[in-house]
């Protein structure tokens, strides 16, 4: 039986590990890895929130579209209170605007000024412009919703000063 030296044994054990230079290259790779991680945060969350803010946007839209067609020759909308003109005269409305808050709900009435109802405050500011085509019997509504709401609190003049903004135009037939 051959004995071996036990200086030997623990001369191979430190051969089987990593070096110094090893270790420090992989940290500074895996560091480097991570700052970019951690760069890119602030940018997918500022793109969640646009997303989030457009999408909401586009279901308030939905909404008083809806609301504009099923008011049918009505001069005014059943849920949301919009003067809507008659089809074939000349006549334009805008802007009227109503404004909505981050639970999509109503806060005020069409023409008012935003209302801060305790921890409620209004997000999105909803303006909508009214044409029609003379000898037409179609409405044309332009649906411009922007955010935050109280950028521009004068719900009489447009919108001028917002972060984000949503645009639709639909036609009403208003036989």
């Amino acid at each position: 039986m051959i004995k071996l030296n036990p200086l030997f044994r623990l001369r191979d054990t430190f051969r089987s590990g990593f070096t110094l230079v090893e270790v420090t290259l992989s940290l500074g790779i895996a560091s480097f890895a991570m700052v970019a991680i951690y760069g890119l945060l602030p940018v997918g969350i500022n793109n969640n929130q646009a997303a989030f803010s457009q999408s909401a946007a586009a279901s308030i839209a939905s909404g008083i579209v809806s609301d504009l067609r099923v008011s049918g020759t009505s001069n005014i909308s059943k849920v949301f209170g919009f003067n809507i003109p008659q089809g074939g005269s000349s006549q334009s409305i805008g802007p009227q605007t109503l404004y909505f808050d981050e639970s999509l709900s109503v806060s005020g009435s069409v023409g008012s000024a935003p209302l801060k109802s305790g921890s409620s405050t209004p997000l999105y500011r909803v303006s909508v412009y009214f044409g029609t085509y003379p000898g037409r019997a179609s409405t044309l509504a332009r649906i411009f919703i922007t955010w935050p709401a109280l950028a521009d609190q004068d719900p009489k003049i447009a919108a001028q000063h917002y972060a984000g903004a949503f645009e639709t135009v639909t036609t009403l037939d208003r036989n």
